[in-house]
């Protein structure tokens, strides 16, 4: 599962800033909590 949230980051790094790369963090975070 880490491997994929890597994954997420790297992607979210490239393609945006910091405030959305932070903002997906967060989305991960939650989905995180909700399993």
């Amino acid at each position: 599962r880490f491997r994929t949230i890597e994954t997420l980051k790297r992607l979210s790094w490239k393609n945006s800033g910091p405030e959305q790369l932070a903002r997906a963090e967060m989305k991960i975070f939650e989905t995180l909590k909700s399993q």
